[in-house]
């Protein structure tokens, strides 16, 4: 009765090792039950064996063993050699992308950006069993150009309290957490998860302003005039953006990367062009976008004209000293 017992015990092991290894390549969204089922079987197994020592040391005892013996020996040399190699291969693993767009491979600077992390970038993933595989085929690109990138796939279905802790709000949220700082996108595509990266890692993203106040063209506008198209691509580039009217502030703040003015139909007034220029002076970049006259017989708006006159401002690229028409 013990003897049948251990075998149906024996039997198990062998169905739940051979189930973990469908799971693997079949069901890869499921592998935290492969990796059970393993060790179940492989547990399973191990008592199977132990219920047979008499048995084995019967056998080992017989001339018969002695020939068994070499050739379980062959067979095991070679399991072990299949075995490391199989380990050295996972580690050390090399991928090729043969498509001709190359569109399972990370974009330069993408792989720049992960390589430059010295310490480990954590990817939580929420979303649905079902759903995990777009996830998992775009951040595995990052792990295999970093080693400090690890991502976790969770199911806020399952794991609600996890997800509450996480403020996960909708399904296909990524969090990223590095060195105590935390990011988060809601979509699968390399340019916001290097977005992502960038600001987890850099702990800040570039200011830009618009200025406003002069009939300049709109950053959030959806209109045939509007920038709302210019200002949602610079948002995903990692651009913050925000709004100056420099008749109220009197200067450019100190965070500005960058000051934008776009299409302007009105002068500035002399306050204004001289806060532009303390800004310049400092370093700091303008860029000014001017739209053709409406009429032959009108001058181009610029913020640079006070009441139809020019005035003289410093180049950006130029030392304070050097002056510009």
């Amino acid at each position: 009765m013990a003897n049948r017992i251990f075998g149906i015990i024996g039997w198990i092991g062998v169905a739940c090792v051979f189930a973990a290894v469908g799971i693997r390549f079949f069901a890869p969204a499921q592998e935290q039950y492969a990796t059970w089922l393993a060790y179940a079987g492989l547990g399973s197994m191990v008592v199977y064996i132990a219920s047979q020592w008499r048995e084995i040391l019967d056998f080992f005892g017989s001339r018969q063993a002695r020939h068994g013996t070499l050739a379980a020996s062959g067979v095991l040399i070679m399991l072990g050699i299949l075995v490391a190699v199989n380990y050295i291969g996972k580690r050390q693993n090399k991928r090729w992308d043969l498509t001709s767009a190359r569109q399972f491979s990370l974009s330069d600077q993408s792989r720049t950006i992960v390589a430059g992390l010295d310490a480990p970038l954590d990817v939580l993933v929420f979303a649905r069993d079902t759903d995990f595989t777009p996830f998992r085929d775009r951040l595995k690109e990052y792990e295999y150009a970093s080693s400090h990138v690890k991502a976790e796939y969770i199911d806020p279905d399952k794991k609600s309290a996890l997800a509450q802790e996480n403020s996960v709000l909708e399904y296909g949220t990524m969090i990223f957490k590095y060195k105590g700082r935390t990011e988060r996108v809601t979509t699968s595509s390399e340019q916001d998860i290097t977005n992502a990266i960038i600001k987890v890692v850099t702990g800040q993203s570039k200011k830009v302003y618009f200025t406003t106040g002069h009939g300049e063209k709109d950053s959030t506008s959806q209109e045939r005039n509007g920038y709302g198209v210019i200002g949602t691509a610079m948002t995903r580039e990692n651009y913050g953006l925000g709004t100056l009217v420099l008749a109220q502030t009197g200067a450019v703040p100190d965070d500005a990367s960058a000051v934008i003015i776009a299409g302007p139909t009105n002068d500035f007034f002399p306050p204004e062009i001289d806060a532009l220029k303390k800004y310049l002076e400092k370093s700091g970049k303008l860029l000014m976008l001017l739209d053709p006259p409406e009429r032959t017989d009108r001058p181009i708006s610029s913020p640079w004209r006070t009441n139809g006159a020019w005035t003289r401002v410093p180049a950006p690229w130029s030392t304070p000293a050097a002056w510009a028409d």
